[in-house]
């Protein structure tokens, strides 16, 4: 079983099979073990690649391997590989576009704001700032909050992940607006979100 790397000259020496090895078998992605290593090869990635890249963030794949999330402009993004055909340094990448929250037609209503969940347990608030998107959630009714994992727009989806201290799991989310006041959230938890009064 390869030993992981001290530092990044020690990760680039690895063999292909020895860095998937080293992502399924030494890190605990959940953790965040050797998180650095996937930051320092996205930064690379960005820095070395023929696209802007606006936002890098790195996500965790089923089963445990870190994920190059490599946000560029809607331009770039339409000569990017497919999802998770690109690979770089031992990291597979998700090319993404920048998006922003999607309006519905007629009123004109996005998911930016406050929302709670029909059971009260999940509380979310979606946010747009200069950066991207910013999600924070708390278990309904205390003070307790969840940590939000690798969020994204993705056409009219805010996708991310939430996980539960409390449960000690991860619950997957896709929501998207359906009504001004009302969203649907697919993936782990099917059921519908309303907007809180401000």
């Amino acid at each position: 079983m390869p030993i992981a790397p001290k530092n990044y000259d020690e990760w680039l020496a690895l063999s292909e099979d020895d860095k998937r090895a080293i992502h399924l078998t030494v890190w605990d992605d959940y953790a965040r073990d050797g998180i650095a290593f996937a930051y320092m090869a996205a930064s690379r990635l960005a820095l070395s690649c023929n696209r802007k890249v606006l936002n890098i963030e790195i996500g965790t794949y089923h089963g445990g391997e870190y994920l190059l999330h490599m946000t560029v402009s809607a331009t770039d993004y339409r000569d990017c590989p497919p999802m998770l055909s690109d690979e770089f340094e031992g990291f597979r990448v998700v090319w993404m576009p920048a998006r922003d929250f999607e309006p519905l037609e007629a009123t004109g209503a996005t998911l930016e704001g406050s929302w709670v969940s029909e059971d009260s347990y999940y509380e979310f608030d979606f946010v747009r700032n200069n950066s991207g998107l910013v999600v924070t959630g708390q278990i309904g009714g205390t003070d307790t909050n969840f940590h939000i994992q690798h969020p994204n727009l993705n056409g009219p989806w805010v996708i991310f992940s939430a996980y539960d201290p409390h449960r000690r799991a991860t619950t997957n989310h896709a929501l998207r607006l359906v009504a001004p006041d009302i969203a649907e959230c697919d993936l782990t938890t099917t059921q519908k979100f309303l907007r809180k009064n401000q």
